[in-house]
């Protein structure tokens, strides 16, 4: 008699949340709805968006990459006939149900084995897209997807990914996060904070075998600098220039109003960089999800979606601690 052994219950238990957010977008207590820029220049119109789509291209639209990947979403629903608004709420929670496993196929690479907890993480994520609009479920897919690719080509040892596939993951991580200009910053930073911290510090766990690919990071750069500069031109200009404002759209408003916290609190820094340093020194996959973290951290200075565009660092954060706590609680139990 075939037996369901823990794996096919957590299975089983993905499943039946994941048909619970199905339910809810059907009745309509959930639903996502295309932004306005979006819908701006993409129609019902099949040929029409394909005209659209490479007129964008010809011309270096700042909002090509976002517009791209609503493209197919169109284009899929057109051909088979379905409600684009439909096949867009089911994509959105397609990349929340992969954004869960991300997180949960680093936890198992290092700890070997899931607990049925892990599905607080899923419903975590399903219920923090209720106060989400879609483009940041795109922008915190394309944030863990970078923690995936970084992960597994860094850490893992079973499942090592090569260089190539790391590329292809980060770049694609990029246009996913492009959805926002603060996003996709989010995201460009998180690597070059990652690879600045593996390289500038003799940290223990870290080959010096990644040149190459910190020469590919610089070339990333290279390429993206035009749209860079850009999303940077193109926020200055919504904001009449002005550089305080663009921190009104974000957490940064609040520097002005909590000015003494905030000097002693940069007095202090250089005692929690420090401990910082002490932290990801003794626990190497902390430099992963911190770096992600104070991306999100600085970059939420001019927008909240930015700053929440970071969330599974604090997940992957709070999930290696833990299980290493569990881990620790039951090797003492044990001996």
């Amino acid at each position: 008699m075939y037996q369901v052994n823990k794996k096919n219950y957590l299975f089983i238990l993905e499943l039946f949340l994941v048909i619970i957010y199905i339910v809810l977008i059907q009745i309509g207590i959930k639903d996502f709805s295309i932004w306005d820029q979006i819908t701006y220049y993409l129609s019902t119109d099949f040929d029409m968006n394909n005209k659209v789509l490479l007129h964008l291209f010809e011309e270096s639209h700042p909002h090509f990459l976002r517009i791209l990947i609503i493209y197919f979403i169109y284009q899929f629903s057109l051909l088979l006939s379905l409600d684009v608004n439909l096949v867009y709420n089911l994509v959105l929670l397609l990349f929340l149900y992969m954004t869960y496993i991300f997180i949960k196929n680093i936890i198992i690479d290092i700890y070997g084995d899931v607990k049925y907890s892990i599905l607080t993480i899923l419903l975590f994520y399903f219920l923090l897209s209720f106060f989400m609009n879609g483009r940041i479920i795109f922008a915190i897919f394309g944030n863990t997807l970078l923690l995936n690719a970084i992960f597994f080509n860094t850490y893992s040892i079973k499942n090592k990914i090569n260089n190539f596939k790391l590329i292809f993951m980060i770049v694609l991580s990029l246009i996913m996060t492009s959805v926002s200009s603060g996003t996709f910053m989010v995201c460009l930073l998180s690597i070059l904070i990652f690879y600045f911290l593996t390289t500038v510090f003799s940290f223990p766990f870290i080959k010096k075998k990644i040149f190459h690919v910190e020469i590919f990071i610089f070339m990333l750069i290279i390429f993206f600098m035009p749209l860079i500069i850009r999303f940077i031109n193109k926020n200055l200009d919504f904001y009449d220039g002005s550089f305080f404002k663009m921190l009104e759209h974000g957490f940064g408003k609040y520097l002005e109003v909590y000015i003494y916290p905030i000097l002693i609190f940069l007095f202090l820094l250089p005692f929690f960089l420090m401990f910082g340093y002490s932290l990801l020194y003794n626990n190497k996959y902390f430099v992963l999800p911190f770096s992600l973290i104070i991306s999100s951290l600085f970059i939420g200075l001019f927008g909240y979606s930015s700053l929440f565009s970071g969330i599974s660092g604090y997940i992957l954060f709070v999930a290696i601690n833990f299980y290493n706590t569990k881990r620790i609680i039951y090797c003492r139990k044990k001996y």
